[in-house]
Order: structure tokens, then C-alpha cells, then sequence
């Protein structure tokens, strides 16, 4: 492939006499992908509008960009790097020594990034990402395929954060992110996940849908941004602040992502428990705040333990 003028051109060429090279438009240059001091640079290239659709996966021996869409094309200017296709292309890790971030800037439209672990962990990533997801609503960054111990996300307002992805707790920080919507785990593993809200009076509501548990904010302005997961086979882990509140708003099925299902730990000043039932088969769950139980609520799991004062009625097992 060659880039005119901002344009890619794939090469069409059959051998023999005659026969012309012929060069077909394959896609506007959407995405630039380049080197910027110590950063591996992912910009949107095309007035910055564009609602751009990027994967990126991760090898044993390197990075693959791609297009989901196979619509919008993609431009390197790294030496070393292969471009597998208009919409593809590939950067080695030994294209970047001394690299320590990757720089991911989708300015305007509604942007899609999705890091793909193909199996590995976190420590697999050998340079920090940071995503921007820039103006407008929507924007959304996804991991797949992950393996993770311990998983820990850390709000800081309504569209940034952190995301801490192998245990390395205070000290290494896998992805920064701001200018999201949601963060989404859509496949993959994890241990368990932990999950500490802004400062700030929060409301936060819990709850299962379609076997995905989702945290999200529930005021008119949200505080942070929302996560969807599936339940680690572990525990789940919510860290609040000073005047937070805290509803199950959904049962909660956590009795089969383990053998011992998963342990529930809610470290927030006000739960409210509405959803009906809270099942994590034999592993505990642990209220550290004031409990507030629903009519229909029950709680079924090994060691439960309300550590605050409790109000209502709910039955325990």
C-alpha cells in the first residue's frame, strides 16, 4: 500500500504482458500512528471527527493496530513497522526502545479503543497506555481476552481514571484514561476486581444484567464512569468516600463464576440492598457501612458480616 495525499492505494498488479499496475483507492487516512519522544503516538489524522473504531492487540512481540471497520486507513511512520493491510499494521517491540507510553488521541466523534490481551496479562503491556477519548459523548474503551489477577480501578470524575491491571497496587498503572463514557471488560478473566470512587458525595448503583455486572453513577451529572464486568472469580471490591451511597439495585447472581463463587466486599458509608437476592455461594460478603435491606432482600453466601448498623428486614444464609 502507498499513501497519496492522504489517501491509501493498494497496489493491483497481475503479471504477465500487458497487464497494468493499477493502483485502487482502499480508504482516507483516518489514523496516524508515529513516535513522539518518549511516546508511540495514536492520533486521529483526519480533522479529528472522525468516530473511529481501533483495536489493539498484543503479541509476545509487539503491537497490531487495527480498523475494526476495514473502512478507515491507517499510516505508520516508524521504522521497523510492517503495514499488514490499509487498515492494519504492526510496530515491534523492538521499534521501541526507550518508549514508555502509548499516546491514544480520537479527538471528536464517537470512539471505540479496545486493547486485546490475546491471553496475556497485564504485565504484558511494556508501555503505559493513555487515552484520550476527546469531545462528545459515547467514546468507549473495551478489554478483551485479558487474564488478570487484581484488577483496580480507580474514578477520579465523571470521564477519567485509572485502571491498575496487574496487581502492581500504587506503584505501576497500566492505562489512564479521560474524555470516556463507559469502560467496558467485554471477555477475559480476572481474579478480582476493586473499585474506589472519586471524592466527593457519590451515587453509585450495582447491579447484574445479561451475566455482566455493572458500576455506575446515578446522579444528573454522573461522577465517574461507568464499568461493566464480568463477575471475577474472586472477589469484587468497592472503595467509597465520605458521603457516598451505594445501591444494589439488581440480584446478584455470584455463586458460579468459582467453585466458591465470588466474595463481596462494600466498603461505602450508605448501602442500600433493593435488588432481592445476593447469592456468592460459599465465599463472604462484608458490609462496612450503614445497610439499609429491601423488603425482598436476601443474602446467601459463607461469612456474612454487616459491620454497621442495619435497618430493615432481609434473610441471611
Amino acid at each position: 500500500a502507498v499513501t497519496l495525499g492522504g489517501t491509501v492505494f493498494e497496489i493491483d498488479y497481475a503479471g504477465g504482458t500487458g497487464n497494468d499496475v493499477v493502483l485502487k483507492v482502499a480508504g482516507v487516512v483516518e489514523t496516524s500512528v508515529t513516535i513522539a519522544g518518549p511516546a508511540l503516538v495514536i492520533t486521529d489524522a483526519n480533522a479529528g471527527d472522525t468516530a473511529d473504531n481501533l483495536k489493539l492487540t498484543i503479541s509476545a512481540t509487539g503491537y497490531t493496530l487495527t480498523d475494526t471497520t476495514a473502512m478507515n486507513a491507517i499510516t505508520v511512520d516508524i521504522e521497523g513497522a510492517v503495514r499488514n493491510s490499509a487498515y492494519e499494521v504492526f510496530v515491534p517491540f523492538t521499534s521501541l526502545t526507550g518508549i514508555t507510553e502509548i499516546d491514544i488521541d480520537t479527538l471528536d466523534g464517537v470512539d471505540v479503543v479496545t486493547i486485546d490481551f490475546a491471553g496475556l496479562n497485564g504485565a504484558s503491556l511494556q508501555q503505559k497506555i493513555v487515552f484520550a477519548g476527546g469531545a462528545g459523548n459515547g467514546d468507549t474503551l473495551a478489554f478483551e481476552n485479558g487474564a488478570f489477577t487484581r484488577v483496580v480501578h480507580r474514578m477520579f470524575d465523571g470521564s477519567s481514571g485509572t485502571i491498575d491491571l496487574d496487581n502492581d497496587v500504587n506503584t505501576d498503572i497500566e492505562v489512564e484514561y479521560s474524555g470516556l463514557e463507559p469502560v467496558l471488560f467485554n471477555s477475559g478473566t480476572a481474579t478480582d476486581f476493586v473499585f474506589t470512587l472519586p471524592a466527593g458525595a457519590d451515587n453509585a448503583q450495582l447491579s447484574e444484567s445479561g451475566g455482566f455486572l455493572t458500576l455506575a453513577s446515578t446522579d444528573a451529572t454522573p461522577t465517574f464512569e461507568s464499568t461493566t464486568f464480568a463477575a471475577p472469580s474472586g472477589s469484587i471490591t468497592i472503595n467509597g468516600q465520605a458521603g457516598d451511597v451505594l445501591t444494589v439495585s439488581t440480584a446478584l447472581d455470584l455463586s458460579t463464576a468459582d467453585a466458591d463463587g465470588t466474595g463481596l466486599i462494600l466498603n461505602v458509608e450508605t448501602i442500600n440492598l433493593d435488588g432481592g437476592a445476593i447469592d456468592t455461594g460459599t465465599s463472604a460478603q462484608t458490609y462496612n457501612g450503614a445497610v439499609t435491606l429491601g423488603a425482598d432482600t436476601t443474602v446467601d453466601g459463607g461469612n456474612i458480616s454487616f459491620r454497621g448498623t442495619v435497618d430493615g428486614n432481609a434473610a441471611g444464609t
